[in-house]
């Protein structure tokens, strides 16, 4: 069962919200930011596990978040547990400017890619279940980011969007947020 529409908006507004992690990078530097972003983290471990085992707060936990869930993160992991991952694997490795474009790839690139592709998204590219209207809505939204981040250049930070796009829809197995973030921060750094 898909989530609706509405409630795919609603997803990807409380998404957004995580760009408070690179403007945090920026603000409070490295050791804080990993310190602040490993107590959400396993805040976020807990909700999940609370959901998967029920352990205690499930069932207010399921009446909160329930309607945004994708079907198989009632069983799984969910996407917040995924996004602060993603941050703390950009903050430990990359240095602030670099992880911060990149987080701000698979975080605004995500969100137009799942908005324009769930709205207007037609074409399937091969071998996966997006759209090529989604990817270019990632496209649009991944070079917006580029063109904006501070530190970055934008050449290195084009280069970083195509990877973020080609890796949000392509990631296959491996989870889209973590994708973006380790592919367009590798190809940021080397470029860099």
């Amino acid at each position: 069962m898909q989530i609706t529409y509405r409630n795919e908006v609603y997803r990807k507004l409380i998404h957004l919200g995580s760009l408070s992690m690179p403007i945090g990078y920026h603000l409070f530097g490295k050791i804080p930011s990993i310190i602040i972003i490993s107590f959400a983290l396993l805040v976020s471990l807990y909700i999940d596990l609370s959901r998967i085992y029920s352990l205690p707060g499930k069932q207010f936990l399921i009446n909160l978040i329930g309607p945004v869930l994708r079907e198989h993160e009632f069983e799984r992991l969910g996407g917040a547990f995924y996004i602060l991952l993603a941050g703390l694997i950009a903050i430990i490795f990359l240095d602030v400017p670099t992880a911060a474009a990149a987080m701000g790839f698979v975080i605004v690139g995500d969100v137009a890619a799942a908005l324009t592709g769930r709205r207007w998204g037609e074409t399937r590219l091969p071998g996966t279940r997006k759209s090529l209207e989604g990817s270019i809505g990632c496209l649009l939204a991944c070079i917006l980011v580029a063109y904006v981040a501070p530190g970055v250049p934008f050449i290195v930070g084009l280069a970083g969007a195509v990877v973020a796009t080609i890796a949000e829809a392509y990631s296959g197995v491996i989870d889209d947020n973590i994708a973006v973030v380790i592919a367009s921060g590798l190809v940021m750094y080397l470029a860099g």
